[in-house]
């Protein structure tokens, strides 16, 4: 666009003529960017400016915060629980203490804080989330049930990167008891230390099934301490 002579036929001086040409680009880039169009207001150049801006929300699509997003973030965070071989994982523990007393619950194990190559023998530390549910099946008095959560830090061994490779385990954990009572027993106290050893088989770092041994007690915190010793079958997978 090239400004109009003055009265004289003179053209404009070069300062009006600079910021004619400023102003009629400022009119054309605002009225492309569909803000605002006070040059015209047609239908044309209406629906003009509406697929304008149909094509940049193509372009540039509004970005919002899923499900997918929030795994992702999560997946991160576990991230340096999780960069050894095997993941994390999750078992099913079912056994009994004596003939009256049963425990049925699960564990999530977490993969490796730390990892040993001893040759054939490999060596990792977990931490485990626990929880359970204690029954008393006996006819003595006193409550016949309580929950059970607890955190535990395992040692873990197993030996040959085989298909079915034996393991075995120890743990020291602390735990929570719903009660401090269950049928003939008197824990005295609801926090518990918790002591466990473990044998068993992976298969080809899927899963896994042994036996365990878990002790439960005060550690004579409180007295009377009658504690609780568990013998239970395990069977976990990782994921």
């Amino acid at each position: 666009h090239s400004p109009e002579p003055t009265s004289g036929g003179h053209p404009p001086p070069s300062g009006l003529r600079l910021a004619a040409t400023s102003a009629s680009l400022s009119t054309y880039i605002v009225s492309r960017a569909g803000s605002w169009h006070p040059a015209s207001t047609s239908p044309a150049n209406s629906m003009e400016t509406q697929m304008d801006h149909d094509h940049y929300q193509k372009v540039l699509p509004r970005r919002r915060f899923g499900l997918p997003t929030a795994l992702a973030i999560l997946a991160f965070a576990l991230a340096p629980f999780t960069a050894a071989a095997e993941g994390p994982g999750i078992a099913l523990v079912v056994g009994q203490a004596d003939s009256d007393y049963e425990r049925a619950g699960l564990s999530l194990r977490f993969g490796p804080m730390w990892s040993a190559d001893w040759g054939n023998w490999k060596a990792s530390l977990r931490p485990e989330l626990e929880l359970s549910h204690f029954r008393y099946t006996g006819a003595g008095p006193g409550p016949d049930s309580l929950n059970q959560v607890g955190g535990i830090g395992l040692l873990h061994l197993h030996y040959g990167e085989g298909r079915f490779r034996p393991y075995a385990e120890a743990g020291l954990g602390v735990s929570l008891f719903s009660r401090e009572v269950l049928g003939g027993k008197d824990f005295s106290t609801r926090f518990q230390f918790s002591q466990h050893l473990g044998l068993g088989v992976e298969f080809a770092r899927r899963g896994y099934a042994g036996l365990q041994y878990s002790h439960y007690s005060n550690a004579d915190i409180e007295k009377p301490n009658d504690g609780i010793d568990l013998h239970q079958i395990v069977l976990g997978a990782y994921f």
